[in-house]
């Protein structure tokens, strides 16, 4: 079972989703670059992890440059929901072709969350992946 399953219309909706996306993350990638490039001169070799926040200080103060870092808190916030999101069912996935045991798929009542699949995320499934991964080439 996927996402498509909760989701009406699903061969028209889907690719309609995606675009808008990719629209909204270009857009949402360019407007900063083009105000920071357009209102700070400084050395490209300035530019680090985390200079939008300090340019949004030199164009605005520090107000903007703490909400840029709440923005991105945020985001990585969102960032992380999703990942756990798509992960708990790839777990159920792999419960309902057997490669894990029924009991991998289980919903709650309450909510119907894959509460053991995202248990089992949290708690390092991709690490022991990982692991599993790099001791079979030894």
């Amino acid at each position: 079972m996927t996402l498509a399953v909760e989701v009406e219309i699903p061969q028209k909706t889907f690719p309609l989703a995606l675009f808008i996306a990719v629209i909204f993350t270009c857009v949402s990638y360019l407007i900063p670059l083009f105000a920071v490039t357009g209102a700070v001169s400084v050395d490209q070799s300035e530019w680090e992890i985390g200079f939008n926040a300090q340019a949004a200080e030199i164009i605005a103060g520090k107000w903007l440059k703490i909400w840029i870092k709440i923005g991105a808190a945020l985001s990585a916030i969102g960032l992380f929901e999703a990942q756990l999101s798509s992960s708990a069912y790839q777990v159920e996935g792999m419960a309902e072709i057997v490669i894990l045991p029924k009991l991998f798929g289980l919903r709650s009542r309450w909510f119907n969350t894959l509460w053991l699949g995202i248990w089992i995320y949290c708690r390092g499934w991709p690490n022991w992946g990982a692991q599993a991964v790099g001791a079979s080439k030894r």
